[in-house]
């Protein structure tokens, strides 16, 4: 889970990760057969511990949402209502904790608050929140909507969910997943977020379809990643320090050598420009 594991801290929003390029991954996820919730040892199969969020504005994002539940077996009381007013992203922080913020509350108060792992976002739900003075990825906002690890949208707080790791030094702790993190007694109500979206429904759609034939037939293809312009051997010369803003282009450029180790082909991109 890219989006909480390297510490992302909730107010930390400036630089924003597209997460569509990893939701196979996700997707991938919600076929293990069973987890626990904290409080009892029942097994409960991942896809009923899935909350899909959809905006009642844009009658696209309700068709993807049930594609994806019906695809998924996911119960259709794990769907939730949101009015953002726009599909991309919310200006006023006020708006955010009406439209967006208070009917996850219900919605996850229904279904259990205990019971969810994953917070799925359909195709034209926002994404941003707040202006550009204060602009900050509304997923990171989601992942602690009860306020338990940071008490409000100007109070940093500390990720309980991260791992520290070093990346240079090829250094990291051993991974524990989100239901076992959950499991633990006192952990806060940490959830893991994604968006199902593209440039349209259809593509949305064809993310969902992508993941499941990934699954049957395994991963092929060409894996691309895109790190900020250092030279390609400033790396292993250890020009690069694995020290702030840098820490993002050595999780990069790890994840590159992961993939080309497990035998994909690699194109990492050395270049100052982003692709495309």
């Amino acid at each position: 889970m890219k989006t909480i594991n390297r510490r992302h801290l909730k107010l930390d929003g400036r630089r924003f990760v597209s997460l569509t390029f990893i939701l196979a991954a996700a997707f991938g996820w919600l076929a293990w057969p069973t987890s626990s919730l904290s409080q009892s040892s029942t097994p409960i199969p991942l896809n009923q511990r899935v909350l899909v969020v959809y905006s009642t504005v844009y009658p696209e994002s309700l068709d993807v949402a049930n594609y994806y539940m019906t695809k998924r077996g996911i119960p259709a009381a794990n769907k939730c209502a949101v009015t953002p007013v726009h599909e991309h992203r919310i200006l006023d922080w006020d708006v955010y904790e009406s439209s967006i913020k208070a009917p996850i509350r219900t919605c996850l108060d229904a279904v259990g608050r205990d019971k969810i792992l994953y917070i799925v976002f359909s195709h034209m739900t926002p994404y941003k929140v707040g202006p550009d003075s204060y602009l900050r990825s509304l997923d990171q906002q989601i992942a602690d909507i009860w306020d338990e690890y940071s008490p409000g949208i100007y109070v940093p707080g500390t990720h309980p969910y991260y791992a520290d790791a070093q990346s240079q030094g090829n250094v990291y702790l051993p991974f524990v997943s989100l239901a076992d993190f959950r499991q633990q007694p006192s952990a806060p109500h940490l959830y893991s977020v994604w968006h199902l979206e593209g440039p349209n429904a259809t593509v949305a759609k064809g993310l969902v379809d992508k993941a499941m034939q990934a699954e049957t037939s395994g991963l092929t293809g060409q894996g691309y990643f895109d790190g900020r312009g250092y030279a390609p051997d400033a790396y292993d010369a250890g020009t690069v320090p694995d020290y702030r803003h840098q820490t993002s282009d050595w999780d990069v450029h790890r994840s590159a050598d992961f993939v080309r180790r497990s035998g994909i082909t690699t194109d990492e991109n050395f270049n100052d420009e982003e692709y495309g």
